[in-house]
């Protein structure tokens, strides 16, 4: 492989814990929600079932439109918003509004949580696993 084709490679690995997308429809009350690709490969809130690929940053309070840039974090220890009580060391699944939520048989896990939620809107860390679907 010639050495130009190398650098080319090399220089588009982001080595950043996070990514920049576009919003696929208006988002409100963003941070610390989940994200997924739509089928145009934008992102839009990730529901119940779906492969989530990161959270919003806490950063974005306001809503965003259509087409704005969404700041996404995408590995590491992240905070998400739980959807329901959760206990330390739960495996994290997704719920219908982006939120946290324990996984059960048969749901695809995010993440596992890394403090307790004690009530839904509550925001704890989160550490992104991506390990698939429970059995």
């Amino acid at each position: 492989m010639a050495a130009g084709a190398l650098e080319r490679l090399n220089s588009s690995i982001n080595n950043s814990s996070t990514i920049v997308a576009v919003a696929g429809v208006d988002i409100l009350g963003p941070a610390h929600k989940a994200v997924m690709y739509d089928s145009s490969g934008n992102v839009v809130i990730a529901t119940s079932g779906d492969v989530a690929i990161g959270t919003v940053l806490s950063s974005s309070l306001d809503p965003i439109r259509a087409g704005r840039e969404v700041h996404i974090a995408i590995k590491n220890i992240i905070l998400m918003e739980a959807g329901d009580e959760i206990a330390i060391g739960d495996k994290i699944t997704v719920n219908a509004q982006g939120q946290a939520e324990t996984a059960d048989s048969g749901s695809f896990i995010f993440g596992r949580a890394f403090e307790a939620a004690t009530a839904a809107g509550q925001v704890i860390q989160v550490q992104i696993n991506q390990m698939g679907f429970m059995p």
